[in-house]
C-alpha cells in the first residue's frame, strides 16, 4: 500500500467553505473514482490548516487516480463555484 498525506494552507475565512465543499462534494467524487480517505482532519492547533491522508494500491494507481479527479467534469465545476 502507498498513504500519502496531503496538508492544505486555507486562506483566512475559508475553512467552513473547505470543509463544506469536502463533505457535499469531494468526497462523493473521490468515491465514484475509487479514491479512498483514510483519514481527515484540521489542525487543532488553530492554524489555517486541512490534513487527509488517501490510500492507493500503488504510485502507479495514485497518478492514474490524480490525473482522473483533476479532469472530472464535476469537480473543475465544484471547485470553479466554490473559490
Amino acid at each position: 500500500m502507498l498513504y500519502e498525506l496531503r496538508i492544505y494552507t486555507i486562506y483566512e475565512g475559508r475553512m467552513d467553505a473547505i470543509q463544506d465543499r469536502f463533505k457535499e462534494h469531494t468526497f462523493r467524487i473521490f468515491t465514484r473514482l475509487g479514491m479512498k480517505v483514510v483519514n481527515f482532519w484540521i489542525d487543532a492547533t488553530g492554524q489555517n490548516k486541512l490534513y487527509y491522508v488517501m490510500e492507493f494500491k500503488d504510485m502507479a494507481q495514485r497518478q492514474r487516480l490524480w490525473e482522473q479527479f483533476k479532469k472530472d467534469v464535476e469537480w473543475i465545476q465544484v471547485k470553479r463555484n466554490s473559490e
